[in-house]
């Protein structure tokens, strides 16, 4: 991490070493800012793994001091630092709409509340990027029992690939990954990601070399 900078160019980090460079580009993440919720209804918190005020992820319970139940009638979702992304969306999405129907069971206030202590309480296992694939999983796995969803949803084998494969902070996109529904290998660019300068659909859907399952 970059611990402070001069005008010289000159970047010091936190391990001590510094180094003459033309930019630095601090690449932060994502902040959760949503101004336009009531400021006792509004989700803050950091980029977390496991979200404060929310049971299974979704459902408003505000331990915040301060903040107001809406009486299981507020949700969010996508709020949580992300391996999964559009799987976690949809199981998200299934388990809100069943709340909603009145299909999905949601304990007391309480309950939910020691849930939500015990699900953030986890954040502080979180080591790195194997500890954050394997929990994720298991929120989708639970995701997909509770709202009784079939499918292959543990993606975890292909993500410790991923993780590997971005020791390769420059190449990594450059891998291809296994669909876990089909078993169909995604096709390769032709250009390697790092020069690839052209972002046109016609750059990016005729020129990849499709490789067999």
């Amino acid at each position: 991490a970059v611990v402070s900078t001069q005008s010289t160019g000159v970047a010091h980090f936190g391990d001590g070493t510094s180094g003459q460079y033309d930019v630095v580009i601090l690449s932060t993440g994502y902040l959760v800012n949503i101004p336009f919720m009531a400021w006792e209804h509004r989700l803050q918190c950091p980029t977390i793994l496991h979200v404060p005020d929310l049971y299974r992820g979704v459902l408003w319970v505000p331990l915040t001091r301060g903040k107001k139940s809406a009486d299981n009638r507020l949700f969010y979702m996508g709020m949580q630092e992300q391996c999964y992304t559009f799987t976690l969306f949809q199981l998200q999405a299934i388990w809100v709409a069943r709340a909603i129907k009145g299909l999905q069971e949601i304990p007391s206030e309480e309950e939910c509340r020691a849930e939500i202590r015990k699900s953030t309480d986890k954040n502080a296992e979180i080591t790195g990027a194997i500890d954050v694939i394997n929990s994720q999983s298991e929120y989708i796995l639970q995701l997909a029992a509770e709202t009784g969803t079939e499918g292959q949803y543990d993606a975890r084998e292909l993500f410790f690939e991923w993780a590997e494969s971005k020791r390769d902070i420059v190449g990594y996109r450059n891998y291809a990954y296994r669909s876990l529904n089909t078993g169909t290998l995604a096709p390769l660019h032709k250009t390697a990601w790092y020069t690839l300068m052209d972002d046109s659909i016609d750059a990016y859907i005729n020129t990849v070399n499709f490789v067999g399952a």
